[in-house]
């Protein structure tokens, strides 16, 4: 519980800054990884060029699931993914396991991908399997990549 109230504490400075807040977006994800689990928190998306479909964004979350004692776990998450042309590839680290995934972006606005994740310990969390997700990206026009149409 404790490092649920450090995402909290990271995602309220963020919001502080204007000029951050212009380009994140509100990250609401479900994933399954031998359980269900839904993540909430920030993405901030790196200025690139917009138009020329690539980007990079980290992004702080906590995630949310039941162990296999049924207890409920809240675990930090962090991430760092980077898209070109609608597919991206991402690494998400927390205090529990590491998960590199790959996906498809529609627009940065959903993010539909599958992975593994590697649990650094056996206890009652073990996220540790194959994993099928989505996300789901709620921000300003800044933060969405743009659609290029034509030449």
């Amino acid at each position: 519980m404790k490092h649920f109230f450090w995402v909290i504490l990271c995602g309220m400075t963020l919001l502080s800054n204007a000029q951050i807040l212009e380009k994140s977006a509100i990250h609401t994800g479900y994933s399954y990884v031998g359980r269900n689990s839904v993540s909430l928190g920030l993405e901030y998306n790196f200025p690139i060029e917009k138009n020329d479909w690539h980007g990079l964004s980290t992004g702080i979350v906590a995630r949310h699931f039941k162990g296999q004692n049924n207890k409920s776990y809240f675990i930090p998450e962090v991430s760092v993914s980077y898209r070109y042309f609608g597919l991206f590839s991402q690494i998400a680290i927390s205090t529990e396991h590491i998960n590199p995934n790959i996906g498809v972006s529609l627009l940065n606005i959903i993010r539909i991908y599958t992975g593994y994740s590697f649990s650094f310990n056996e206890r009652s969390t073990n996220l540790n399997g194959v994993v099928f997700g989505i996300n789901l990206l709620i921000g300003k026009d800044e933060f969405y990549d743009g659609l290029k149409i034509g030449f």
